[in-house]
């Protein structure tokens, strides 16, 4: 038992190393790029970018999944394989094609080039789905990040050799192709699964109708994480493009650390919660959730816009300035979003998971509308676009927390009241020292590393002196705790 418990925890760890590892590695190569490509350039390599990911992404949904519900004793039906493998064909014949459209109206440059030469990574996607969802159903997971570690390696490598050679966009494009073409290799190779060809119509017809239902349940995600880029790009130009996913990526970045913990928190206790003391159980705890997203999301992201000048000036440089207002804007648009991932929780509690696509499906709506009717200005209005829709999208979700977890007014108000006021006075602090020290001789390098412990320390103290309702039981249960401790000590 102490041995699987072992193995599992492994597992896990080099999982999730290898998830960190895969931000890593792109965030690093992302600060390469900037430094050496122009505003335009980069934008132009995103929206490419981004039409292969959603390809890519549109052509492994499904499979992964159905090969790791399958008996563990047998191998996924071999119509698995081959449904993937066409699936990859058929979305690397549609992005051949949009080159060749492309080619026609921009003439043959760069991007047609990286675009034709990235158009079999929704091929390689699909294929690699397949051979991990026969890992996991066969319980060895362990493959999935010891294939993924060096990939995302050769990967990162191949793409500063190109840039480093002056190859500039084309250079992103293979450090793709070589990440994806490492991965799909290795994961083949290492016990691999190649079955003979075969098509039974009602095994295809179960296979494809449950892809079917998970693609359209990802669609609503596709448009709230691509069609922001898409439409500026549309209203803008290149060059905004590039400025507005410079920034994105950088407010992304901290999002995606902070949600998958904040995702990760909300299983594990909501459920428990509801099935051990109800609706006033779950009320009580739900509220405390939301309470501890704000408390660590809100200081993070209103940190990361008070340090936006110095950090765009030392990642990005010069040239892109003007992503310091983006940045600042989709920075404070992330905290109205923190909320989402413990949706999913709350909802599935309730048997109400079919709602889900839809509210996300509304989600990505009122970001893109927002950008359509005042984000066609100026990349700074297609910020503050963002920053509006996500007011509007955490006063909406009021009501699905209201509704299925009994949530009300009184159970949050005075814990965000007390978060607020403590970040507010946290920024008054981080402000004075960023500029204390930008104003004199010191480097700009200093006020990023000083400002976030001096900003960390006051935002702390803040929180034990006005203690919100979860840290007020965490500290109550601590004490508690060490009572017997304390005891025994004074009886020395």
């Amino acid at each position: 038992m102490q041995a699987k418990t072992a193995g599992i925890f492994r597992e896990s760890f080099l999982l999730t190393a290898s998830r960190i590892w895969a931000q890593v590695a792109n965030l690093i190569l992302l600060l390469a790029a900037v430094r050496l490509l122009s505003p335009a350039a980069f934008g132009g390599f995103s929206l490419v970018s981004i039409t292969i990911l959603i390809m890519h992404q549109a052509a492994e949904t499904g499979w992964y999944e159905f090969a790791a519900k399958s008996e563990a004793a047998e191998n996924p039906p071999a119509e698995l394989f081959w449904c993937g493998a066409g699936a990859g064909l058929l979305a690397m014949t549609l992005v051949l094609i949009g080159a060749a459209i492309l080619s026609v109206f921009t003439g043959f440059n760069e991007y047609v080039i990286v675009m034709g030469m990235l158009s079999i990574i929704p091929l390689f996607g699909a294929l690699t789905a397949v051979q991990i969802g026969r890992h996991t159903q066969r319980g060895q997971t362990i493959k999935i990040p010891l294939t993924s570690i060096p990939s995302e390696t050769i990967g990162l490598l191949v793409g500063i050799w190109g840039l480093h050679y002056g190859l500039g966009v084309i250079a992103l494009g293979l450090h793709k192709l070589a990440t994806m073409l490492t991965i799909v290799i290795s994961t083949t190779l290492w016990g691999g699964w190649l079955p003979a060809l075969k098509f039974r119509t009602e095994q295809v017809r179960e296979i494809l109708n449950y892809a079917w239902r998970l693609l359209l349940a990802r669609l609503s995600g596709f448009l709230q994480h691509y069609g922001a880029d898409y439409l500026v790009g549309a209203l803008l130009g290149l060059t905004e493009v590039g400025l507005f996913r410079a920034g994105g990526r950088l407010a992304g970045s901290v999002s995606e650390m902070l949600s998958e913990p904040l995702r990760m928190m909300s299983w594990s206790i909501l459920p428990p919660a509801h099935k051990k003391v109800g609706r006033e159980g779950l009320t009580s705890v739900l509220a405390d959730t939301l309470a501890i997203a704000l408390m660590v999301a809100m200081p993070a992201f209103v940190g990361l816009a008070i340090l936006s000048g110095p950090l765009v000036a030392l990642l990005f440089g010069e040239e892109w300035q003007a992503s310091r207002s983006v940045l600042i804007l989709l920075s404070l648009s992330k905290v109205g979003l923190i909320f989402i991932p413990v949706l999913t929780p709350v909802l599935s509690m309730k048997g109400a998971e079919e709602l889900l696509p839809r509210v996300m499906f509304g989600i990505a709506i009122v970001a893109l509308v927002s950008l359509a009717a005042i984000g066609w200005k100026s990349v700074n209005a297609a910020a503050f676009s963002q920053l509006l829709a996500s007011l509007i999208i955490a006063s909406a979700l009021w009501f699905p927390f209201s509704k299925f977890g009994g949530l009300r007014p009184r159970d949050i108000v005075y814990d965000f009241l007390k978060i607020t006021v403590a970040v507010a006075i946290m920024a008054v602090i981080a402000i004075l020292v960023r500029d204390f020290i930008l104003s004199g001789a010191w480097p700009q390098w200093l006020s990023v590393a000083v400002t976030p412990p001096v900003a960390a320390i006051v935002y702390v103290v803040l929180l034990i002196i006005l203690r919100p309702r979860p840290l007020d039981r965490l500290l109550a249960e601590n004490i508690d705790s060490s009572r017997p401790f304390l005891q025994r000590f004074k009886g020395m």
